[in-house]
């Protein structure tokens, strides 16, 4: 059978990036839940032991909640897939939980003895990677191909070529859908090199203050082609700057960037919140038809 599991995580500081897994939960609708809390000893020792002081009365608590999992509950609901979805939605605080993962189990139990070694006991303080330019698009990528369905080079398409006049510009998604196509554009402002993303921005926005004037034509490989009206939908997911070298002046990119993508009438989330917004919305089918 295919359970699904989360890593529980305690992030002391989300502008750092550092966590600590301290638990797993793992569950299967219409099944069992069940969820484990490590001892939080060994790795960042002031961290830890700060997590096992201040978060054992919400450790206790939600480990009571899964356990009761088939009672009937205060708030009137349940335990299953979806009303992780609205945890993780919504989360914003110190306690945070990874995207669901698929484990072949038996049962809860026997998913944690699996993996509960390798992703909580051994686990110590991790610094959260830094993403890429393209690893920021193969998350957006993937995520609108889970959840949305979405077919590459039918109704995905991976940096087409636009041009309007004689200005040309790679595009780092098109979700081509009937109903509202759009382009995707992705940012990360954590990389080593900011004077070479300043200027890749400079002439981004500059592309899309021409977009919206006079529209575009985007290239979609081979002798395929389409028109892009300068109203198109346009969404920029960004993964926003974090503290340490350089931080001022990330920080005043990503403002500028962030104007003029209002200036653009570009709507701008971070990945976090296109991944929830993405998993909230209605399940789309995937379309060859022109948008």
């Amino acid at each position: 059978m295919t359970y699904q599991y989360w890593i529980i995580r305690y992030v002391p500081d989300v502008a750092r990036g550092e966590f600590v897994n301290i638990g797993l939960l793992a569950g299967r609708d219409g099944a069992d839940w069940a969820v484990r809390f490590g001892s939080h000893r060994g790795g960042a020792s002031a961290t830890t032991a700060h997590v096992g002081r201040e978060l054992r009365a919400w450790q206790d608590d939600f480990s009571r909640r899964i356990g009761n999992h088939g009672s009937p509950q205060l708030d009137d609901s349940g335990i299953d897939t979806a009303w992780m979805r609205r945890i993780r939605g919504r989360q914003a605080s110190s306690i945070q939980f990874s995207a669901p993962s698929p484990v072949a189990a038996q049962s809860a139990v026997q998913a944690l003895d699996l993996l509960f070694p390798h992703l909580v006991e051994r686990a110590g303080t991790t610094r959260a990677q830094a993403l890429t330019r393209a690893s920021l698009r193969s998350e957006v990528r993937a995520t609108l191909q889970s959840r949305h369905g979405l077919v590459e080079g039918v109704s995905l398409f991976v940096q087409p070529r636009a041009t309007i006049g004689k200005q040309r510009a790679t595009i780092d998604l098109f979700q081509r859908q009937p109903a509202s196509s759009r382009l995707v554009s992705v940012w990360a402002f954590n990389v080593a090199v900011i004077d070479g993303l300043e200027q890749q921005l400079q002439a981004s926005n500059y592309f899309f203050s021409l977009l919206r004037r006079h529209g575009a034509h985007l290239a979609l490989g081979g002798a395929k082609q389409v028109s892009l009206h300068r109203e198109v939908l346009a969404t920029v997911v960004f993964d926003p700057p974090s503290t340490g070298r350089d931080a001022q002046w990330r920080g005043e990119v990503f403002a500028a960037a962030q104007e003029a993508w209002d200036d653009n009438g570009i709507t701008s989330v971070s990945l976090q919140q296109f991944r929830a917004e993405t998993e909230a919305a209605p399940r789309l089918v995937a379309s060859s038809g022109a948008g």
